[in-house]
């Protein structure tokens, strides 16, 4: 005996690897996607960016420092909950309301994926069209 509970579980297919803890290779749960086939029209992407730039100009905001601290890896973009936190800690205290409507538009204008295939935002390109409204 091993000294376990249960014994050590082993495929019967050999093509197929056991690793205790991960999921199977086999494993084929969708991923979200962080691209729809069809890019967001401008006219629907402008007034948003038009509201950001407003507050970024009357309020004297340098973005890259609100969004600079979540990407750790300093590769330009981050995951989507870390751009949604950014974007609130910037303009949390200046009442811009953004719907979730809104906010997946700008996860599928700026998206990408990071190394290891989640969805993520690039970042300093919102940024640089935000300020190039200003």
């Amino acid at each position: 005996k091993s000294g376990f509970r249960t014994d050590k579980v082993v495929s019967t297919d050999p093509s197929v690897e056991y690793q205790p803890g991960r999921p199977p290779t086999t494993f084929d749960e969708p991923r979200l996607a962080t691209r729809s086939t069809a890019p967001p029209k401008h006219d629907e992407l402008a007034p948003v960016m038009q509201r950001f730039a407003e507050k970024v100009l009357v309020n004297r905001l340098r973005l890259k420092e609100f969004f600079r601290d979540f990407d750790r890896l300093n590769v330009n973009k981050m995951p989507v909950a870390s751009f949604r936190m950014a974007l609130s800690i910037a303009f949390d205290r200046m009442r811009t309301e953004l719907t979730e409507k809104e906010f997946a538009l700008l996860c599928v204008h700026y998206g990408t994926e990071m190394g290891d295939g989640s969805p993520a935002v690039r970042w300093r390109d919102f940024i640089h069209d935000v300020e190039s409204l200003v």
